[in-house]
């Protein structure tokens, strides 16, 4: 048995187990010591009616319980636990009044001890009832599976004082009719420095812990407090409620996790009164206001406060307070959401003097996505993030005020669009007074919209000295970005002295956000828009159907600076950047990017004023007014420009080349030229409204097709800039490629690099020259010195080696006419043909869009007829062998080389072997091209059609000095004196044993002797119709003329015979045939070239065929002509006899 008492000396030592079967009553003061093993079987209480102290080791169990109280220990005095391990184990019961397992009328001091309660019960306190106050030092207490019918399913003390080594835990604790499920503090202080840790705990109130009482003070000052799974059946606190005051210092840690209340506020804590400074985190809450936190007065925060995945079914998802008041710190919020308002926060008035508001993902079915303030938001300080939310009134924010006097705020992707209820007001903020900002205050919002008005903003005014930033803001009717709309005089009481409150508020609001500067020019409630000078503001891909980044029902004047950029409207009624009342702007700005259907960018019902504007790719009309204008000066680039308002003072306007100024009685604007015409002249201007300067349009030229501001000139055609109407056809249509004419870039040079001048018929003096074969063609100089040795070495021997195989003939002329002599003058023929049929293809489209490859490939297909030819080929220029040596680049000077460098060659010849000889072999090789120089001379063309009144311009400017006359006598003295020579030499000296005599006549027969005039005279003719009639001017008139002396000369062949030998008059005719061949594919050529229904793949193939005609005999001929001149080298052939002039076969 127990001992009936403790003894006199007031130690009372136990060892081994003891049975309690009646009520034991120590009557005096007692310390009890118990070694380990030692074990009390309690069928009645322990009854200390004066302090008892309690040290080793306990074991205390509840059996059969016959008593009133049926409790384990009750101490009427104070209770200590010194030193002590103590188990309390089915202590108590449904009768027991308080006090399951210890009852202390006094304190219960815990000290070094470990105490742990399991399965106790009691009316109050479960576990442990202590009048007073229970005091942890250094210790650990225990309470399990624990169960009050009132309140205090674990503990229920006076004052809970916990040290910073010790700690204190409860699981499975209910007070099934009261509060505090696993701890309640009546009237008192709980005092935390340590750990606490609650779990599954149920109450009526506090489902965790419970502070009851006027006096209630919860004070954690450091350690960590953690609460999971509690819950409140029917009042407030899921976790934690304090009836008073809950504060937390900066190194305390509450953890509140799948806490929640069913009839009452505060899911995760509430209390009447918040002090946050320390870490407070709150998961998985749920309550009717305030899902995470409620608090009755004000929540003061400085510390850091999360919440995630909190709900509440009317009010403040996360949390409810009348006032909210954040100073530093954190405030973090994921996931929350109430059905009513708040979808985050839901206070009476908020002020955010510091730190950072970051909540994401909130919702709320009716006002306020993220925070509901009743009365007044402000913020003077911090930073505020506000993402994924939505409501239907006010997606991120609803307030009555809102005032920023610092710091920022950023709202993203929230709208004010709820399924299954009617378009609300404000994807971002929805004010039902008014909002005011402070000259350090920068609001910013993203990806917001509303399914009706204001997609960032819907407020009664706007009252700015900050920075606002609108970007990707929509809304489905007014307001794309801000929407002002009329004081509703249902919000509110309708008492007399409502108006005086809101005044008074106002005037407190503008203390407070503005630094108490008046605003002139502003009335409360007045609908209107006002950007203060220091202001700045930024509206970007904002729309709506009407007002696509403001509409305000009052005014909206800008003092600050202010920008539209990507702005919409997308109904008729207008307004891509602003509507409203009237409109003032007092600083530049700029319009980017602005559509409306059909209306003003900017659309009054009454006056616009402003100094200076800017749009930019902004749709016309740009404003749009029902009373007056007033503008120092506009600018409108990329589209018309259209000013409309029955009067207007405009000072300047300015518009984009390309369009054309005019006044009516309405409007002011520059428009697009009526079809058929264009101006790209300069941009018109108009002054003091009645000032129009600036080029009218012009009628379009021929030759062009206009598509908007753009004029599409075809190839072969040009534009002066001296005449823009009238279109020039060039000489050379490779030389005019063509292009466009844009109002943006003005005119532009028209001819392709290398050509200038009217029709492009100039080469640019500075760095190209005339090509020698074509008058009309320009090619590149050389820059780099080898280049331009090379160019010269190539001339001279170019002319030189045609000559030296012609002289050839002249010093081997004693013996019968060898084979060389006859293939050198077919190969001179047939290339006077030839050139200009390469000339044709080259200079045509066809040939330009084949790959650069194959023109390379066609290109070296033609060396050879350029060898044959002693003018240097179509790539050479002349002109630029005499800009090499300093020389000035012009027609006759290369007239003037040709001719030097044959007199030259003749010299040396004549020196080598005679005067006469000399003549025949320089007439027969540079003869035809002195010809072909003095016919570039008479080229005549017209850069327009005669009817269209174009003149005849003959020659160039190089030779302008030079008499048209004298080039014509010169070529007929050419014709007359070089068949009228040889016909003398034939004919008086025909008996001669001159090697020239020879040279004309070894090859012919007696009847045919003089038949190499005919030769010559026919090279003659075809070189002169090349210069005359070039090919890129008259391609087919160039080709018949040649057709008709190619078949005039097939015929006198045929029909004389004229060599000795018949191998070469079929030779000769086989060679005239493909010439004649030749030049008439390259006339089909030339016209399926501006056929529509030509084949691309045709024309390739008609290419290839002319150029190898071309040019493959020249090179059988060049070949043949080398083969001959090796064998008449190295073998010797016997003289002819005289019967040799009779014709013969072979």
């Amino acid at each position: 048995e127990f001992p009936s008492d403790c003894p006199e000396s007031g130690f009372l030592n136990l060892n081994g187990r003891y049975k309690v079967t009646r009520q034991i009553n120590v009557t005096r003061a007692c310390h009890l010591i118990a070694v380990p093993g030692t074990e009390i079987r309690l069928y009645e209480q322990i009854f200390f009616q004066a302090d008892a102290t309690f040290s080793g080791s306990w074991t205390f169990i509840g059996v059969d319980h016959v008593g009133a109280q049926a409790r384990c220990v009750d101490v009427e005095g104070e209770a200590r636990f010194l030193n002590a391990t103590a188990h309390f184990t089915n202590c108590g019961g449904p009768s027991t009044e308080d006090g399951g397992g210890l009852y202390a009328e006094k304190s219960l001091v815990i000290q070094e001890s470990q105490l742990e309660f399991r399965e106790c019960e009691a009316i109050f306190g479960g576990s442990i009832f202590v009048q007073r106050g229970l005091y942890l030092s250094k210790s650990h207490l225990s309470v399990f599976d624990s169960k009050a019918e009132e309140f205090g399913g674990g503990i229920h003390v006076g004052r809970f004082d916990v040290d910073n080594r010790s700690a204190a835990t409860l699981r499975n604790c209910v007070a099934a009719q009261g509060g505090g499920g696993g701890i309640v503090v009546s009237n008192g202080t709980m005092i935390s420095d340590g750990h606490i840790s609650l779990s599954h705990c149920v109450s009526a109130e506090g489902g965790g812990i419970a502070l009851l009482g006027s006096q209630a003070h919860f004070l954690q000052r450091q350690g960590s407090i953690e609460v999971r799974q509690s819950r409140s059946r029917s009042a407030q606190g899921g976790c934690i409620h304090v009836d008073s005051k809950f504060e937390q210092l900066v190194d305390g840690v509450v953890i509140l996790d799948g806490c929640a209340t069913a009839m009452g506020a505060g899911g995760g804590l509430s209390a009447r009164e918040l002090n946050q400074n320390g870490t407070l985190q709150i998961t998985d809450a749920t309550a009717i206001d305030g899902g995470a936190i409620f608090v009755e007065t004000t929540a003061r925060i400085a510390g850091r406060v999360m919440t995630r995945n909190t709900t509440a079914e009317a009010y403040g998802g996360s949390i409810r307070a009348e006032m909210m008041l954040l100073l530093s710190g954190e405030l973090r919020i994921r996931d929350s959401s109430a059905y009513y308002s708040g979808g985050a926060l839901h206070f009476t008035s908020m002020k955010v003097a510091g730190g950072v508001v970051d909540i994401q993902n909130s919702s709320a079915m009716e006002s306020g996505g993220a925070i509901h303030v009743n009365l007044l938001f402000s913020q003077s300080g911090g930073r505020m993030i506000i993402q994924d939310a939505k409501a239907r009134w006010g997606g991120a924010i609803r307030s009555f005020w809102f005032g920023q006097k610092a710091g920022s705020i950023t709202v993203r992707r929230c709208h004010s669009d709820v399924p299954d209820r009617a378009p609300g007001m404000g994807g971002g903020l929805n004010l039902l007074g008014g909002l005011f900002q402070g000259q350090d205050g920068v609001m910013y919002f993203e990806d917001v919209w509303t399914s009706r008005n204001g997609g960032a903003i819907a407020s009664t005014f706007i009252v700015s000295r900050g920075n606002m930033t609108f970007k990707d803001v929509h809304a489905r009717e007014e307001g794309g970005a801000v929407f002002l709309h009329k004081h509703r005089s249902t919000v509110g009481p309708k008492q007399k002295r409502f108006k005086e409150t809101m005044e008074k508020l106002t005037e407190d609001a503008v203390e407070y956000a503005l630094g108490g500067k008046a605003i002139r020019g502003y009335g409360v409630y007045s609908s209107d828009y006002l950007a203060l000078p220091e202001s700045r503001h930024v509206f970007q891909k904002c729309t709506a159907s009407l007002g696509g980044a403001i509409h305000a029902a009052g005014a909206v004047r800008m003092k600050g600076h202010v920008e539209f950029r990507d702005v919409m409207a997308t109904t008729v009624r207008g307004g891509a950047a602003v509507t409203s009342w009237l409109m003032t702007l007092d600083k530049p700005v700029t319009i980017i990017n602005a559509s409306v259907p059909n209306g003003g960018v900017f659309c009054m019902q009454r006056a616009f004023r402003a100094s200076m504007m800017t749009f930019i790719n902004a749709t016309a009309p740009q404003i749009q007014c029902a009373t007056r204008i007033r503008i120092t000066d506009v600018s409108v680039t990329g589209t018309t420009a259209s000013l409309m308002a029955p009067t207007r003072k405009i000072q300047r306007l300015t518009c984009d080349n390309g369009l054309e100024g005019y006044l009516d009685t309405m409007e002011t604007g520059c428009h697009r030229c009526r079809p058929g015409f264009f101006q790209l002249q300069g941009g018109p201007e108009i002054r003091n409204d009645n000032q129009v300067s600036g080029h009218l349009c012009i009628q379009a030229p021929q030759g062009s097709e206009q598509i908007d501001q753009i004029l599409q000139i075809r190839p072969g055609f040009m534009v002066a800039r001296s005449n823009l109407s009238t279109s020039l056809r060039c000489p050379n249509v490779m030389a005019c490629p063509g292009g466009q004419l844009m109002a943006d870039q003005g005119v532009r040079d028209m001819c392709e690099h290398g050509y200038e001048g009217h029709g492009c018929v100039n080469c640019q003096k500075s760095s190209h020259g005339r090509v020698t074969n074509n008058p009309f063609a320009c090619a590149a100089c050389a820059e780099r010195p080898f280049r331009k040795v090379f160019q010269w070495t190539w001339f001279i021997l170019q002319n030189s080696g045609i000559f030296a195989i012609s002289a050839s003939g002249v010093l081997m002329v004693e013996q019968e006419s060898y084979k060389s002599t006859i293939l050198t003058n077919q190969l001179m023929s047939y290339v006077t043909v030839s050139l200009p049929v390469l000339t044709a293809v080259m200079y045509s489209q066809t040939f330009r869009n084949t790959a650069e490859i194959v023109q390379e490939i066609l290109h070296t297909l033609q060396i050879p007829v350029e060898i044959a030819d002693s003018g240097g080929g179509e790539g050479l220029s002349v002109q630029c062998l005499l800009g090499y040596i300093g020389l000035k680049k012009t027609l006759y000077g290369t007239d003037v080389v040709f001719a030097a460098t044959a007199l030259c060659l003749m010299a040396i010849l004549g020196w080598l072997v005679d005067f006469w000889s000399a003549v025949v072999v320089g007439f027969n090789c540079f003869l035809p091209r002195i010809c072909f120089c003095l016919g570039r001379h008479l080229v005549c063309y017209r850069m327009l059609p005669q009817a269209q009144g174009g003149e005849m311009v003959c020659g160039f400017e190089e030779d302008a000095h030079i008499p048209k006359p004298m080039a014509c006598v010169m070529m007929v003295v050419c014709f007359v004196v070089g068949a009228g020579m040889w016909a003398v030499l034939l004919r008086y000296r025909g008996e001669s044993s001159s090697p020239g005599v020879m040279y004309l006549t070894n090859a012919y027969t007696k009847e045919c002797r003089m038949w190499e005039i005919t030769v010559l005279l026919r090279k003659m003719a075809l070189m002169a119709v090349n210069a005359i009639l070039p090919v890129t001017l008259h391609a087919s008139m160039q080709m018949e003329c040649i057709s008709v002396i190619l078949l005039i000369s097939l015929v006198m062949n045929h029909r004389c015979a004229p060599y000795v030998s018949k191998a070469w008059n079929n030779g000769e005719s086989v060679l005239l045939v493909l010439a004649l061949a030749t030049v008439s594919l390259t006339s089909c050529y030339k016209a399926n070239e501006l056929d529509w229904s030509r084949s691309a793949t045709n024309q390739k193939v008609m290419m290839i065929i002319i150029i190898l005609m071309a040019t493959g005999p020249a090179v059988i001929l060049g070949i043949q002509i080398t083969i001959a001149l090796y064998r008449e080298l190295t073998e010797e052939v016997p003289a002819a006899p005289a019967e040799s002039k009779e014709p013969k076969a072979d």
